[in-house]
């Protein structure tokens, strides 16, 4: 499964490195997603924002990025007790 990145972590952001957006033909809008896990404890399921999916839906074009430089993980935990709370109104 796939998720936008960003309905669970809103601070999330990164560089493309410039042969990514090459390869991508990116211009203006691309479609970022990250690969989720789900475990049978849901509250255990992970998202990859290590390596997100990144999709120029203009020109059909699509991959996988393995980022840099960054204090990402490979296994995220999406539920957290402050998303928890952000999405119960507390």
């Amino acid at each position: 499964m796939v998720v936008s990145p960003f309905e669970f972590k809103q601070d999330y952001s990164f560089e493309l490195s410039e042969e990514d957006k090459e390869e991508l033909k990116i211009e203006e809008d691309v479609a970022v997603y990250s690969i989720v896990t789900i475990h049978s404890d849901v509250t255990k399921s992970t998202m990859n924002l290590l390596a997100p999916v990144i999709i120029n839906p203009a020109h059909r074009v699509g991959k996988q990025v393995v980022l840099q430089q960054t204090g990402y993980v490979t296994k995220h935990l999406i539920w957290t007790e402050e998303s928890t709370s952000a999405k119960e109104g507390v």
